[in-house]
């Protein structure tokens, strides 16, 4: 499962893309995080520091990706309820210590795919202001 789990630094900040995550836990359509879980809980998951987003376009269709802190992610863990639940939040907790404990490096953005170099710049230019 360590390897469904990657970070990307944000503001020096590892962070995990809530798609990433909700693949991890097994949800049918990962995007759905966003409608089903983070939406209707974000005051809850921003009591934990701001949601650090990014929009993109895919099929035609607008949308936000959302990148999750520590906190953040182990929240949507609780709040999924789904069977991999809990396996997950053991994984994010033992990624995020990796990280803490510099035994691994954060994913870079592949920037041979220009959407995803794209979102990378884009998202880095928006969280350095």
């Amino acid at each position: 499962m360590g390897d469904i789990i990657t970070l990307t630094t944000i503001n020096e900040e590892p962070r995990v893309l809530d798609t990433d995550l909700a693949e991890a836990l097994g949800m049918a359509k990962p995007a759905m995080v966003r409608q089903n879980v983070i939406l209707p809980n974000r005051a809850e998951l921003e009591g934990f520091g701001p949601l650090s987003c990014t929009a993109g376009k895919s099929r035609g269709q607008h949308f936000t990706a959302y990148y999750l802190n520590e906190e953040q992610a182990l929240l949507v863990c609780l709040l999924s309820r789904t069977e991999r639940a809990k396996a997950v939040r053991a994984e994010v907790i033992r990624v995020f210590t990796a990280f803490r404990k510099s035994q691994l490096q954060p994913a870079l953005p592949d920037f041979t795919n220009p959407a995803e170099a794209a979102r990378a710049w884009a998202l880095e230019a928006k969280t350095a202001r």
